[in-house]
Parts: C-alpha cells; structure tokens; sequence
C-alpha cells in the first residue's frame, strides 16, 4: 500500500472551501487527536454492519458473528504487542481517551470532570480568600 492510494482514499481529499481568498484546497492537519475517514476502512465497516449484534447475545447468527470478530480481534491484539495469555486486553471503546480512562479507573486513581471542577473551585476559591485578607491587611496597614 503506497501513500497516493491512502491519500485516494482519504474521504474529503481533493475537497475545496470558499474563503476570504477565494476557492481553496482543504487541508487537514490534526491528525494526532482524530484523523480522517479512509473510504476503505469505512466499506469495510458497513459490511460488517449488517450482521452487527451485541458480543453477550449468542443465541442468533448475528450475535456469534460478533463475538467471535471479538474474539478474534482480541487475539490478533495480544500477538501484535507479543502478550501471552498472562497478559489481557481490556477494549474500552472510545479511543485513547477512554483507554487511559479505563486504566486510570482500574488503577483507582480516577477523578470525574465534576470532581475536578469542584476541586478546582474550591482552590480558587481559597486562592482568593487569601488574596483578599492580603489585600484588607494592606490596606488598613496603609491607612
């Protein structure tokens, strides 16, 4: 596979955009936090679509068809990052962010955006408590 057949691919390649300069080539440059859809892979996906079922649900065709590209998904991971079977795979569904998620969860270590908000608060909050007592005393220490 060669980088013109992957750039043919690319859905939105060759895509032009009205601007403030006139008709230009989109080009897309955040690649490290998404990317951009490659028609293959998206084929590929919609054949599978159509015997798409939940992994827990095999007593129908589709529900088997699923567990097992699972299944097999889950192995080819393992023999890919050269894991034996002391080793687990713990898909988390959602890419990176949701991996490290995961495992932060795992670990015992996570902390929901609500309670980082609420700590965040919380320290700005004293943050200025104690800009304002330095304030107050300067001031009566002024005047």
């Amino acid at each position: 596979m060669d980088y013109s057949y992957l750039r043919n691919e690319t859905i939105g390649y060759g895509t032009y955009m009205d601007g403030p300069f006139g008709k230009r080539l989109i080009t897309y440059a955040d690649y490290t936090a998404s990317g951009k859809s490659l028609r293959f892979i998206e084929n590929y996906c919609l054949n599978l679509m159509k015997t798409y079922a939940n992994t827990h649900t095999e007593d129908d065709y589709t529900g088997r068809v699923t567990s097992q590209l699972y299944d097999d998904a889950k192995k080819k991971i393992k023999r890919c990052v050269g894991a034996n079977d002391n080793f687990c795979v713990l898909p988390s569904g959602n890419g990176a962010t949701g991996a490290i998620q995961r495992l932060s969860k795992i670990l015992g270590i996570y902390r929901s955006p609500h309670f980082k908000k609420k700590s965040r608060d919380f320290i700005n909050n004293r943050i200025m408590d104690v800009k304002t007592a330095k304030a107050v005393a300067l001031h009566e220490a002024i005047f």
